[in-house]
């Protein structure tokens, strides 16, 4: 009986693999997983990233259920793939975006069925996600492919909702919504998408405007809203409690509402709202990225859209909307590359329309039946090509990371050439002694006048810049700084027992960079104050927060009556179900699939 029961179950596994469909996703799950996996361990990082990377750590002990920028719910997740891997490295910090980011090409597959109703569309706009460089490249410690994957989760919902007519939809597309919102506020943006859509619908549609243009649509509206709301009440809860204690707020709703902006003046344009004036700069920038990374799949996207617009109208509005908005928004605010990379998602069907569209009128009128494949894999090595800086050599923040890990003990000191970014420092050594070049003798020199006469023989490590310039993009207009760090290199290079040299890689800049070698370490012993292992650690922060949440958080308010402590309570009660619903929200995936098989 047993041994049937095994032999049914290992039956249809095999069956359910080999299944033409299942298995061209799991191939193309495979393959997209394998690039985003190596990019993941070896690209070098983004500055956004070591901010993100370091507020994960250990987040639990923040105390607090908003951040900076309103993605507090982000970083637990961030912190789960730490505890899960057990440590805290490029590709754990990374390993979200990959794990989100595999299962949006699952969605894209989902969405495109619904839309189109098109196997062979639906097979190859999975595909194209799954290679598109620009996806790849920023499968990032980055919220914007996490955030991604609930927007399309809430756009499969809504399309469910209206074209079967399944009125609970609406709230579960709203649910979705709410936990995008939750990972990056500006998801909000795609609420504009669904009413674009929702206005569309009904005026092609007499009976559905008819019965929703009415008390009805309205309830369901109202009730989406309050969804909605619900999840947002960590932000509002905690916004309202920390200006109330400490007349701040956030830097979204200090940007949007201009609340006390002088809190984060200088932040590099994006304490500023939408403005129309870099409307235009915006645009040429969301579009010059893609043009980097998948210039072939915007070719074939434009082509496909405007070819199959007549064949396809409704679907090809509704993923128009679904665009529009989101890149228009983005242009007029913050407008980094990555904050576009939502968007490649829509370009690969639109491309995958194109292809599949010339594939047909090649095979009706020819016998060449080998068109489709050929394109992909054209399609595949271009994108292997523009991607081959980022996945064939590993950035030295990895290697030095691996290296403190390896060899560096909590009793050591390391001293970190203040021209290495803030952020790759405190990434690299964030549960190490470290100090940058430029505070290490006042700290000493504080020491040894509180406490004179008290030395001891210290283990220390010298991380030298070798290239002057480390991540910041400044330091050859600051030829002071640069002098002074190098009379500290000559004292350790002078003073060292032994050296070690890091190269570097993970991007076209940082290879170049790293022909002579990245990073420099020197091991030596100095004999100071053994208190200063203590001392530097007081020292770690990162904007604005300690590293690993140890020390003073200047978002983190009291509470001064019971009702605020209740607001507060109740707060962090919906912002733990939104970490829980965000955590569990990749098992939806199998009913669906499931509903998918069933349509």
């Amino acid at each position: 009986m047993e041994d049937g029961k095994k032999k049914g179950i290992i039956d249809n596994l095999i069956n359910f693999v080999f299944k033409k469909r299942n298995l061209y996703l799991i191939l193309i799950l495979l393959v997209g997983l394998v690039l985003r996996i190596i990019l993941a361990a070896n690209a070098e990082p983004l500055a956004d990233e070591m901010n993100v990377g370091i507020r994960s750590i250990d987040v639990h002990k923040s105390g607090t259920m908003n951040s900076i920028d309103q993605s507090h719910s982000f970083y637990f997740l961030n912190e789960i793939a730490y505890k899960l891997f057990g440590g805290i490295n490029l590709f754990t910090a990374r390993f979200t975006s990959v794990f989100f980011g595999i299962l949006s090409i699952l969605m894209i597959y989902l969405i495109v069925m619904k839309l189109y109703k098109n196997e062979k569309i639906a097979i190859v706009s999975a595909f194209l996600a799954a290679i598109s460089g620009f996806q790849i490249r920023y499968s990032l410690a980055e919220m914007d492919i996490t955030m991604a994957f609930f927007v399309l989760l809430s756009s499969y919902m809504f399309l469910i909702a209206i074209y079967d007519s399944k009125n609970k939809m609406y709230y579960l597309s709203a649910l979705f919504l709410a936990l995008a919102i939750a990972v990056k506020t500006f998801a909000v943006v795609w609420g504009l998408s669904y009413i674009a859509f929702y206005l569309y619908y009904c005026s092609k549609n007499k009976e559905y405007k008819k019965e929703y243009l009415s008390k009805k649509g309205l309830k369901i509206v109202i009730i989406c809203f309050a969804i909605v709301l619900i999840f947002l009440l960590p932000t509002i809860i905690s916004n309202y409690l920390l200006y109330k204690d400490k007349g701040i707020v956030d830097l979204q709703v200090a940007r949007f509402l201009n609340i006390n902006k002088g809190v984060y003046a200088g932040l590099g344009g994006i304490d500023s709202p939408f403005m129309l004036s870099q409307l235009v700069t915006g645009m040429k920038a969301g579009f010059s990225a893609f043009w980097r990374f998948d210039a072939l799949i915007s070719i074939l996207a434009v082509l496909g859209f405007i070819i199959t617009f007549k064949k396809y109208k409704d679907a090809n509005i509704f993923l128009f909307f679904w665009f529009i908005f989101a890149f228009l928004f983005i242009a007029g605010t913050a407008w980094l590359d990555t904050h576009f990379v939502f968007n490649t998602l829509i370009f690969s069907v639109f491309a995958s329309l194109f292809l599949v569209e010339i594939d047909t009128k090649i095979s009706e009128k020819t016998k060449f039946k080998k068109f489709l494949p050929a394109a992909l894999i054209i399609l595949l090595v271009f994108s292997l090509f523009v991607l081959s800086p980022y996945l064939t050599s590993k950035t030295a923040i990895s290697k030095m990371r691996s290296f403190a890990v390896e060899s560096i003990s909590g009793s050591d000191l390391v001293i970190a050439d203040q021209r290495i970014y803030r952020g790759r420092t405190a990434f690299m050594f964030n549960d190490k002694a470290y100090a940058e070049s430029e505070n290490i003798n006042m700290i000493l020199s504080q020491l040894d006048e509180k406490y004179p006469g008290m030395k001891k023989a210290v283990k220390t490590y010298f991380i030298e810049c070798i290239p002057d310039d480390c991540g910041w993009g400044t330091i050859a207009a600051q030829p002071d700084l640069n002098q002074s760090v190098e009379s500290m290199v000559m004292f350790f290079k002078n003073n060292s027992r032994s050296e070690k040299i890091i190269y570097g890689g993970g991007s076209p800049g940082e290879k170049e960079q790293t022909k002579g070698g990245y990073f420099r370490v020197y091991e030596t012993t100095l004999n100071i104050n053994p208190l200063i292992i203590d001392a530097v650690k007081q020292t770690h922060s990162h904007y604005f927060y300690p590293v690993g949440w140890e020390g003073e958080v200047y978002d983190r308010y009291s509470i001064h009556n019971r009702i605020d402590g209740a607001l507060n309570n109740f707060g962090f009660f919906i912002f733990y179900i939104t970490i829980a619903l965000e955590a569990l929200s990749p098992l939806a995936l199998i009913w669906l699939f499931r509903r998918n098989k069933k349509a």
